[in-house]
């Protein structure tokens, strides 16, 4: 019968488990250790990741465990349909790195805007000149009309 208490079982593991050896032990084929001892100053926090492959997405996000997140390149040039990798650590952090180099992360917006063409201007010099501007003194060309090509020209044949 087994036991139904954590102190019923911590009594009974000792003696099950030289049983359980002698019957089905086997002698190790090598008895060199096949672990290596931590050396000292070795954060395991660093070491001790998963491993994710990504692309980014032509807004410069990815998504990863159904969240997106924005990539801020630091020198300036985009990131998009790039291969990332992103490197989710025991503690729930996250590392994006991009050729190798780590990219600074925020999440992204949960609802993108819309971007739609507005009523409007489309340009500064639309609006006319800023109050209290001098004007210029240029003028602007007259406009001509159509080009018309002269007699000669291959296209009047």
């Amino acid at each position: 019968m087994p036991p139904r208490t954590a102190a019923a079982a911590n009594a009974f593991l000792p003696g099950f488990l030289e049983r359980f050896d002698e019957r089905f032990g086997v002698p190790a084929r090598d008895p060199q250790p096949a672990w290596r001892p931590l050396t000292a100053g070795v954060d395991l926090a660093r070491i001790c990741y998963f491993k994710y492959a990504r692309v980014v997405a032509a807004d410069g996000t990815i998504s990863f465990a159904g969240r997106s997140i924005q990539l801020l390149p630091a020198d300036r040039r985009s990131l998009t349909r790039a291969r990332v990798e992103v490197q989710e650590h025991l503690d729930g952090s996250l590392l994006v790195l991009a050729h190798g180099d780590p990219v600074a992360t925020v999440a992204a917006p949960p609802d993108p805007v819309d971007l739609r063409a507005r009523q409007g201007p489309r340009s500064v010099e639309a609006l006319g000149p800023e109050p209290g501007a001098r004007p210029a003194n240029k003028q602007r060309p007259a406009r001509r009309g159509p080009w018309v090509p002269p007699k000669d020209h291959p296209w009047r044949r």
